[in-house]
C-alpha cells in the first residue's frame, strides 16, 4: 500500500513537471495498478493451489493435499453453506465442490473464481451426464443449498475404471481413489 501511495505522489509530481504528458503518465499508472490488482485477485484465498490434468485434480488445501482421479468420482455436488469462520461483517455463504469417490472418500474443494470455469469444463469433459445447469444454478444462488451435478452409474455393482498412478501420487501425495 505504501508503494501505491508513493507511486501516486510521483505520478502527480511528474504530471505537473511535464504537463504535455500528464494524461499519458496517469494512463500508464492506472493500467499498472489495475494489472497488479487483477493478478492479486487471481490467487486463491482458501487453498494453496490446484492443478488440473487429464487424469487427476491435485488440490492442496490449507493443511491437506489430495489427488483425485477423475474416473474415480462417484458423486459431485456444488454446495453453498455458511462458512465456519464469520467475516468481519458477520456470517457469509461459502461455495465449494464436494466430491465423493467410488470408495467413499470425501473431498471438499473450495470454489473460487480463478478456477471455477476450469473445474466446470474438466467435470463436463470427464463426467458423463454432468448437470452443468445445476452447477450454474448453485453459482448464482444467494441461499444455502446443495446441487447434485453428477452421480456415476454403477453397472451391476462394479466401480468405475481406475487410471494409472499419477506422478503426484508417487511423490507422496494423499491419494483419493476408487
Amino acid at each position: 500500500m505504501f508503494f501505491i501511495g508513493l507511486a501516486t505522489v510521483i505520478v502527480f509530481i511528474s504530471g505537473k513537471l511535464w504537463p504535455r504528458y500528464e494524461s499519458a503518465i496517469w494512463a500508464v499508472f492506472l493500467i499498472a495498478v489495475a494489472l497488479c490488482v487483477c493478478l492479486r485477485l487471481r490467487q486463491p484465498v482458501n487453498y494453496k493451489s490446484i492443478v488440473i490434468s487429464e487424469e487427476t485434480i491435485e488440490y492442496v488445501g490449507l493443511g491437506s493435499r489430495d489427488v483425485i482421479r477423475l474416473d474415480a468420482i462417484a458423486k459431485l455436488e456444488f454446495v453453498r453453506e455458511e462458512a465456519v469462520f464469520p467475516d468481519l461483517y458477520g456470517p457469509y455463504l461459502e461455495p465449494k465442490w464436494v466430491i465423493q469417490t467410488a470408495s467413499g472418500a470425501h473431498v471438499e474443494i473450495m470454489d473460487e473464481w480463478p478456477h471455477r470455469m476450469q473445474l466446470l469444463r474438466t467435470f463436463r469433459k470427464h463426467l458423463p451426464g454432468l448437470d452443468a445447469a445445476a452447477a450454474k444454478t448453485g453459482f448464482k444462488a444467494r441461499r444455502e443449498g446443495r446441487w447434485l451435478c453428477s452421480r456415476a452409474a454403477t453397472h451391476l455393482g462394479r466401480e468405475p475404471a481406475r487410471s494409472k498412478i499419477s506422478h503426484a501420487e508417487r511423490s507422496g501425495a494423499q491419494s483419493v481413489e476408487a
